[in-house]
């Protein structure tokens, strides 16, 4: 152990010891997780401050000497234990470092990243140790270009990260590593969500996406590699990060060597690295307006396949339970109706969009094989939304149960999510179903007007529910119908400026938005009033982050929604 290692390790090591010592009194017992709530005091009893730039400070620092202490320990363990235990780190990759510089280095980690590796700490050191001129040279850049041309590039920028040198050699996420993410969403420090995105690049789960990088020449997977590990680079600053983000990989790209078509690609996707989840979750999908402009981003077959792809990763990369089942399948919406929306000159209006599925209805031998009365049924369904977001054979389904319902019928769905779809004919106490349910996080609920004065209602939950709480659902359902159910609400606070109602959203439809605070019965409050005002919920989107909702309603225009926006706005806030 040379004097220079040690001296950095035993500053580390003080440092977490006085971290630690620091957080035994604020936490007031014995505890070693420096947790969000404990950062303040924290850095107020170290003398870093109390502001949140001290927070972050502390917070980056204690990360930064976590790993140099797991640098060095894994270094010297193995050191430590060669002789002895010769093939404890045969599955680690090693190859003759002696005398490298770090070009040479990373030219040799080049040629073995055909396959994920794990550096051998014996290589780790070497990185660590290697002789680098103070700027890259163009040789090393061409280097670190083919970093991103390799089938394991993840692998690479793992030793390359463990070894502390991915400051130096990407020189645009230097002010991002080690940075904490205290917005409640992330997980992990940039850096970090950066690696995790590129690695779920690289592991892709979803045989459609596969599909759609393997489709991808050379180039294009180069440059989407790139743009995946910088679209955080320019978090950390008080200018926009998808802005900055976009200078700093135009500057690294070009010293790179990229084509600036390729460029220009790239940096469109870092500017509008977020918008198609932003798009897919909180906006109405069904609505032409919401495709055009999402698609208007990304105008051509390559694009889309690419902020597809920079979607899936990012999310992925953020932590457990983010890409869910249910975001997936929003998102492959908005995909797949961007991509019918490039196929015509014209974007097809609802209506047009709802005559095509019709069209496409009457030539299906399922349909035509259902007795002439429920086809006629069928075909005077008069939402838009039921024909475009269903396919045949859902159409069929539903409208099949339907005919069957005396009062009311429901169907649970408990696989990927909670799901519960239920057709009435008596009038449903919506406000107390959803009150019952509030425990559970609502992401969608639908309403369809069928025929024969039936009401189509569907709504999807973000989470399962244990196989036993199936029948208490079903009783919470039946109990909705019962006109002697009866239950207390409690009136949630919302400011004025947190209502966006618009009456001319489309032909069919109001539309009113609430972005506040998030509440416990607020959509069954919101669902109660409507109830009384007599006023059709067509489509709910129910998005929260951040303990903020961002809701979107779809209102039937039938005469009780506009004429009562005021009544609406005074109910609810006052």
């Amino acid at each position: 152990i040379n004097e220079s290692d040690y001296r950095q390790f035993r500053i580390a090591l003080e440092f977490l010891f006085r971290v630690r010592s620091a957080l035994h009194l604020v936490a007031g017992k014995k505890e070693d997780r420096l947790r969000l709530e404990f950062i303040p005091d924290v850095a107020l009893i170290l003398g870093i401050g109390s502001s949140h730039q001290a927070q972050t400070k502390l917070a980056r620092k204690t990360t930064e000497n976590l790993k140099l202490v797991n640098l060095f320990g894994k270094i010297w363990l193995e050191a430590l234990i060669y002789k002895h235990l010769p093939y404890a780190y045969k599955q680690y990759l090693i190859f003759d470092t002696e005398n490298k510089t770090l070009y040479q280095l990373i030219k040799e980690l080049n040629t073995h990243a055909k396959e994920p590796f794990r550096a051998h700490p014996r290589l780790l050191k070497a990185l660590f140790n290697a002789d680098k001129p103070e700027r890259l040279s163009k040789q090393i850049y061409r280097t670190i270009d083919n970093i991103f041309h390799q089938k394991s590039t993840y692998s690479i920028l793992v030793a390359l990260s463990q070894a502390r040198l991915l400051r130096y050699t990407i020189p645009p996420i230097r002010k991002v590593i080690d940075l904490p993410q205290f917005d409640g969403y992330h997980k992990y420090a940039v850096d970090i969500h950066l690696l995790q995105s590129l690695y779920h690049l690289e592991n892709i789960e979803d045989p459609f996406l596969q599909n759609i990088y393997d489709n991808l020449n050379s180039k294009e997977r180069n440059l989407l590699k790139i743009v995946v590990f910088l679209h955080d680079a320019g978090k950390g600053r008080k200018r926009n990060h998808n802005l900055v983000g976009v200078s700093l990989f135009r500057i690294f790209s070009k010293n790179l060597g990229l084509e600036q078509e390729y460029i220009d690609i790239g940096e469109r996707l870092i500017q509008y690295h977020d918008l198609m989840s932003i798009t897919a979750q909180r906006e109405d999908l069904y609505n032409e307006k919401t495709i055009l402009q999402f698609a208007s981003r990304f105008n051509n077959q390559l694009l889309l396949d690419l902020i597809y792809l920079l979607t899936y990763a990012d999310m992925k990369g953020v932590g457990d339970n983010i890409y869910t089942n249910f975001s997936a399948k929003l998102i492959r919406n908005l995909y797949d109706a961007s991509i019918e929306s490039l196929r015509h000159d014209k974007i097809l209006n609802a209506t047009a969009r709802k005559l095509k599925r019709i069209e496409s209805l009457k030539r299906s031998s399922i349909f035509l094989e259902l007795p002439k009365a429920l086809q006629k049924k069928i075909l005077s369904i008069p939402s838009n939304e039921f024909f475009i977001q269903n396919n045949t054979g859902r159409i069929i389904s539903v409208s099949q149960m339907a005919i069957k319902v005396k009062d009311f019928d429901y169907i649970i769905s408990n696989k990927s999510f909670l799901t519960l779809e239920i057709i009435r004919r008596k009038e449903i106490n919506l406000g107390y179903l959803l009150s019952k349910l509030s425990r559970l996080n609502i992401v969608n609920m639908e309403i369809i007007k069928l025929f024969d004065g039936l009401k189509y209602f569907k709504i999807d939950f973000s989470e399962l529910i244990d196989e036993s709480e199936i029948a208490l659902i079903g009783d919470i359902i039946s109990a909705s119908f019962d006109t002697k159910s009866e239950i207390t609400l409690i009136k949630p606070m919302i400011k004025k400026d947190e209502i966006d109602i618009d009456c001319d959203h489309s032909r069919d439809y109001g539309m009113m938005r609430l972005h506040t605070r998030d509440q416990k019965g607020l959509l069954a409050y919101v669902s109660h009033l409507f109830d009384r005002l007599q006023i059709d919920i067509a489509t709910a989107k129910i998005h929260t982050t951040k303990r903020k909702v961002n809701d979107l309603f779809l209102i039937q225009k039938n005469g009780n929604f506009c004429h009562n926006t005021e009544l609406i706005i005074r109910e609810l806030t006052e």
